[in-house]
């Protein structure tokens, strides 16, 4: 069994010289609808596909294209809190001495 991974739609074309996501996105959008074609038998067949929210929202469907992934679900993983994480690593690392020089970086600890 094969699962699929595009990692990176968002980086399949250049940003718009303002630094933004461009909603053309030519070939992010033949892309979505290459991957929307993907059948494993009479059903969409699984995947993974990652991209920034921002570069999928711009993406925005036009009547001609379906920019968006059929059957799928959107998972958006949120930022992360450095003090959670750094409480997250210490109660879950048995070797918290290799990652001292990060954790102390963070808490200013060290220049």
């Amino acid at each position: 069994m094969v699962l699929p991974v595009l990692d990176g739609l968002d980086e399949m074309d250049p940003l718009r010289p303002d630094g933004t996501p461009n909603p053309e996105a030519s070939r992010a959008r033949a892309a979505l609808k290459k991957l929307n074609e993907y059948q494993d038998g009479l059903e969409a067949g699984p995947l993974v596909l990652t991209c920034r929210t921002g570069h999928y929202d711009a993406l925005a469907p036009t009547p001609a294209i379906n920019s968006r992934l059929i059957d799928a679900a959107r998972v958006a993983i949120a930022p992360v809190d450095t003090h959670r994480a750094i409480d997250y690593l210490r109660n879950r690392i048995l070797d918290t001495s290799r990652w001292q020089p990060l954790i102390g970086h963070h808490l200013g600890l060290y220049g």
